[in-house]
C-alpha cells in the first residue's frame, strides 16, 4: 500500500512501507483522516459556491440599487456626484432594453417623455445625457436638472426634465444686429424681442435694428433657417414651453440701461440659461436699488451648474473652450447681454457680437 511521502505527510498519515506494517487499527485511523479530508474539501468547495452566489447577487444589488438612483453603499459613485464631477452615462445604452420595447419601439424622446410624465425618475441622474445629432452636429443633451421648477409658476410646472447640452452648437450668433438690450414694441422682455430667440424658435418676427430709443425693426425669418426646424421630429414632439418670470426691459421713446419690471410669459421651446439659473447669482445683469430682484428672481440655479465648471463648454462636441450667450440683459447698459467666457468666468458683449449657445429645452 504505497504512498508518497508528501500525501502521507499533509494528512497525518502512517506511514506504510509493506504488507507486514499493515495494524488494523493503524490503517482504521487512516481511513478517518482521509474522509475527513475529502469532507473538508467538500466544505470548501461548497463556500467557493457560496461565495460566488454572494458576488453575484451584490452585483445585481448594485445594479439595482443604481437604477432606483439609491446610492447608499455605493461610495465610488456617491463620491463623483457629491464632488460635482460625476460624468454622467448615455441614458440610450443604460436603459436600451426599456427603450426598445413596446411602446416606444426605440423612441428615446418618447421613452423619456413617459418617464418623466408618469414621475418615474429611477436610475435618471444630473449629468446623464441622451445623444442625437442636428445635421453633422453631436449634441449630448444633459439632464440640468430634473424637477427644478415642479409647482412654480402663474400656470404651475408639472413633472419636468431640463436638458442642456454638454456643449455648445458650432455657429456662432449675434444676441441682436444692432448693440441693443432692451425690449420692443413686440415684447418688452429683451430676450422674447431678440433675435436670438427667434433663430432659435424658427420663427418670423420684427427684431431691433437700430441702438436707439423706439428703434427701427426689421423682419428677421428663421421658418427654415432656425435651430428648432433641424431638431429630429421625435424631440421637437415632446418639447414644451418653459414658463418664466422674464425681465422686462422697455418704455416706449426711452432707451433703458436697466430691467424696469418683470412678467410671467414662455420662454420658448428652445431658450437659454439667465446669469442665476448658472451662476446661482447676479454677475453683470441688471441688480440697482429701483430694481432688485427683476434680472434673479424669477430664475433658480441648475444643479448641473452647482459648485463646479460645468459652465464652460466646447465649440461643439468636445471642442476647444468658447463663450457662449446667457439670456440676461447687462445692467448699467443699453447694448450689453451677459455671457459665460471661454475661461469659465462671467462676462457680457455687446448685442451684435457673435457668440454660440447650449441647445436647451423642456420636457414634460
Amino acid at each position: 500500500m504505497a504512498q508518497t511521502a508528501s500525501t502521507t505527510q499533509n494528512l497525518g498519515l502512517n506511514q506504510w512501507n509493506s504488507p507486514d506494517d499493515l495494524n488494523t487499527t493503524q490503517f482504521n485511523e487512516d481511513n478517518r483522516l482521509i474522509d475527513a479530508a475529502v469532507g473538508s474539501m467538500r466544505t470548501d468547495i461548497t463556500t467557493v459556491k457560496g461565495s460566488v452566489g454572494d458576488i453575484e447577487t451584490k452585483v445585481n444589488e448594485i445594479k439595482s440599487d443604481l437604477d432606483d438612483g439609491d446610492l447608499s453603499g455605493h461610495d465610488d459613485i456617491a463620491r463623483l456626484i457629491l464632488n460635482r464631477i460625476y460624468p454622467g452615462v448615455d441614458l440610450t445604452v443604460k436603459f436600451a432594453d426599456e427603450i426598445a420595447a413596446a411602446p416606444f419601439s426605440g423612441n428615446v424622446w418618447a421613452w423619456i417623455q413617459a418617464r418623466i410624465q408618469a414621475g418615474n425618475f429611477a436610475g435618471l441622474l444630473v449629468g446623464d445625457f441622451i445623444p442625437f445629432t442636428i445635421g453633422a452636429n453631436v449634441i449630448l443633451a444633459e439632464i440640468a436638472g430634473i424637477n427644478t421648477y415642479t409647482r412654480y409658476g402663474d400656470t404651475e410646472v408639472p413633472n419636468h426634465i431640463d436638458f442642456i447640452s454638454r456643449d455648445l452648437f458650432p455657429d456662432t450668433r449675434q444676441f441682436n444686429r444692432a448693440n441693443y438690450n432692451n425690449g420692443t414694441t413686440v415684447s418688452p422682455s429683451p430676450w422674447l424681442a431678440s433675435d436670438l430667440f427667434a433663430w432659435l424658435n424658427g420663427l418670423q418676427q420684427q427684431v431691433p435694428n437700430a441702438a436707439a430709443a423706439n428703434p427701427a425693426l426689421i423682419t428677421a425669418d428663421y421658418r427654415t433657417t432656425g435651430l428648432l426646424p433641424q431638431l429630429p421630429a421625435a424631440l421637437r414632439a415632446v418639447i414644451v414651453q418653459k414658463r418664466a418670470l422674464l425681465p422686462t426691459r422697455f418704455t416706449a421713446g426711452a432707451l433703458l440701461l436697466d430691467d424696469n419690471s418683470w412678467a410671467w410669459n414662455n420662454a420658448g421651446l428652445l431658450w437659454i440659461p439667465s446669469e442665476m439659473e448658472v451662476y446661482g447669482a447676479n454677475g453683470w445683469g441688471s441688480l440697482t436699488p429701483a430694481n432688485p430682484g427683476f434680472s434673479t428672481g424669477g430664475f433658480v440655479q441648475y444643479p448641473i451648474f452647482a459648485n463646479n465648471m460645468k459652465r464652460v463648454k466646447g465649440n461643439g462636441n468636445a471642442g476647444a473652450r468658447a463663450r457662449w450667450w446667457l439670456l440676461s440683459a447687462r445692467g448699467s447698459s443699453s447694448a450689453f447681454f451677459a455671457r459665460v467666457n471661454g475661461h469659465g468666468d462671467a462676462s457680457s458683449s455687446s448685442a451684435s457680437a457673435a457668440h454660440r449657445v447650449p441647445v436647451c429645452f423642456r420636457i414634460a
